[in-house]
């Protein structure tokens, strides 16, 4: 008997200190952040934004000058030498404790993105402020302005924003678009990282993407846009199932092919150039849906479409490579990391990889495999 109540006091010694969370925060006394917005202040040092949802509004209707989702969020803007001090300033002017665990995104202004984005983005990454999996954009307009924005069709604007941007853009790997994708890319030999370029007319339009935000090392350099997004998707092995418009053979009208797959394989044929020359051979297999040039069901038609297309492919490859390489001299399309793993040994380095990128040639080829939609008689 002594030894059964032995054993129960150990029991009761061992678990009653893990009952509860010592640590734990109340919902009723935090504030959760959506949005977090940074922007150069006019004295120097940065203006931190953060969206802070209100709950107890979320589930009911208003009306109102703003929309019927006016009121369901707040936000409040802070300035500080660094974006630590702004932030803590943010917490000390609301009565609850800021919450970050439901960050959608971070939106950073493209005057601090182009003097390094680093010295913005580690201290939220090291202090685990910001979620890794959190969006990434880069903002030519004011980031406070987009943390305000109040959409007409969602209560959360985070949410609407971020569900807009993955409906914009759609990537075959989306968490390189992120706060943790961005690190991971710019430690990464052999490539450059990117984020989304956003744009917003004034305080009242909807915030949009206008293609890629490209960066050398840390420091932003120039934007891709969405015609030239897509060679990129191309080269990268990102382009996801989605249906695209091509220019008929006879160059009158367009038609429309729902890509299935697209892969590209990268080749460093020889070291005896000095690795000057790339192959890059890209296969896109698709449905033909419609279009003034698709009427007519043949095979010779088929052939005559899968050419144009397989043509037109190269030319948007090469036209995002001409871009990035004469305008940049930045490889956001990972011919770097191709040379590092296939000739590790002959690797020269991030910088010397940069200067040679700039006069690199490339050997580009295409080919389209297209079906036209089966139809069914019933």
């Amino acid at each position: 008997m002594r030894q059964r109540v032995l054993f129960i006091a150990v029991l009761l010694a061992l678990v009653l200190p893990l009952s509860g969370c010592w640590d734990g925060v109340e919902l009723q006394k935090r504030a959760i952040v959506l949005l977090l917005g940074i922007d150069p202040a006019e004295h120097g040092g940065v203006t931190v934004s953060v969206q802070i949802a209100l709950p107890h509004k979320l589930g009911t209707i208003t009306s109102g000058e703003g929309g019927a989702n006016q009121g369901k969020t707040i936000t409040v803007s802070q300035s500080g030498a660094s974006v630590g001090e702004a932030v803590h300033r943010i917490q000390l002017s609301v009565d609850r404790r800021l919450f970050f665990g439901h960050l959608q995104a971070v939106i950073v202004n493209q005057q601090l993105a182009r003097q390094g984005i680093s010295p913005v983005l580690n201290p939220l990454v090291q202090s685990r402020i910001v979620p890794r999996n959190a969006w990434l954009c880069i903002s030519f307009a004011s980031a406070e302005q987009i943390t305000k924005f109040n959409p007409p069709t969602d209560p959360i604007p985070a949410r609407y924003l971020t569900n807009f941007f993955t409906n914009d853009i759609l990537l075959d790997r989306p968490y390189e678009g992120s706060v943790g994708g961005f690190h991971q890319r710019l430690v990464t030999p052999g490539v450059e990282p990117y984020s989304f370029a956003v744009f917003a007319d004034d305080p009242s339009s909807s915030p949009r993407i206008h293609g890629l935000a490209v960066f050398q090392g840390n420091r932003l350099v120039g934007t891709l846009s969405h015609k030239l997004v897509l060679g990129w998707t191309f080269v990268e092995n990102q382009c996801s199932r989605t249906v695209t418009d091509f220019r008929c053979p006879e160059g009158d009208g367009r038609f429309t092919v729902n890509i299935k797959s697209v892969h590209t394989d990268i080749r460093f044929p020889t070291a005896a150039s000095g690795f000057q020359k790339v192959q890059i051979r890209t296969r896109l297999v698709g449905d033909i849906e419609g279009g003034i040039c698709a009427r007519l069901q043949s095979t010779s038609r088929r052939k005559q479409l899968e050419r144009a297309v397989s043509k037109q492919v190269q030319t948007f490859v090469r036209e995002s490579l001409a871009t990035s390489q004469r305008r940049w001299g930045t490889d956001i399309f990972g011919l770097g990391l191709t040379l590092y793993r296939q000739h590790p040994d002959q690797w020269p380095g991030d910088k010397q990889w940069r200067k040679q990128f700039r006069s690199l040639k490339f050997d580009i080829k295409a080919d389209a495999r297209l079906h036209y939609v089966q139809t069914y008689n019933v």
